[in-house]
């Protein structure tokens, strides 16, 4: 996370899902680069993932990709590389890889990226969306086997969509455009809600 202070923040925290009153966070670990904002992220039965984004170290956009475990204390491992730095990404999730799409660096990014969670292998540029925009928002259809991009920005000035892009997990294929939102938006989340049958 960014505070308004300019702190990067590094903390891996975690709460319990099951209490509906009095829930509070308890340190998990740290990030091994001191902090990160603006990035992706992606989620294993096991691990948590993050994509990119800024960090103390690198003024530009970074391409690091790191992994952190849910089951005990510990930081998070640099594990391999985005196929380019970007920030301001959506993410999507099936069960064997992590998607990242759209972004900056500088200016809008059309790309989609892939990472195979549990290994040390880099990601790689699997499709294109089909507007490139920064700032937008994605769901996850894991049985039906698609990634969803929703709205975004760019380029400057923000130029804020309403577009609804899906593209297939399984193939390296351009995204399509098959919906509006009801209103355009922007910055709101790098990645949505999604049930088993609906994105929010």
């Amino acid at each position: 996370a960014y505070t308004p202070a300019g702190a990067y923040i590094g903390e891996v925290v975690s709460f319990p899902t099951a209490a509906a009153t009095g829930v509070t966070t308890s340190n998990q670990g740290e990030l091994s680069r001191g902090g990160f904002a603006y990035g992706a992220c992606g989620w294993s039965p096991t691990h948590g993932y993050t994509f990119g984004g800024q960090d103390p170290s690198s003024p530009g956009k970074t391409d690091t990709i790191e992994d952190f475990t849910f089951a005990s204390f510990a930081s998070s491992d640099t594990g391999a590389e985005m196929a380019d730095g970007r920030d301001f990404t959506a993410s999507a999730d099936d069960a064997t890889h992590s998607y990242q799409m759209g972004g900056w660096n500088p200016g809008t990014s059309n790309n989609i990226d892939r990472y195979q969670k549990g290994t040390s292998t880099n990601s790689t540029d699997t499709g294109e969306l089909v507007q490139s925009r920064y700032g937008v928002h994605g769901n996850s259809d894991v049985d039906g086997g698609y990634g969803y991009v929703n709205g975004g920005g760019g380029p400057p000035p923000l130029n804020e969509v309403d577009v609804i892009q899906r593209f297939p997990f399984a193939a390296s294929t351009p995204s399509s455009d098959i919906g509006e939102m009801a209103t355009t938006g922007a910055y709101g989340s790098m990645r949505g809600a999604s049930s088993m049958t609906h994105g929010h």
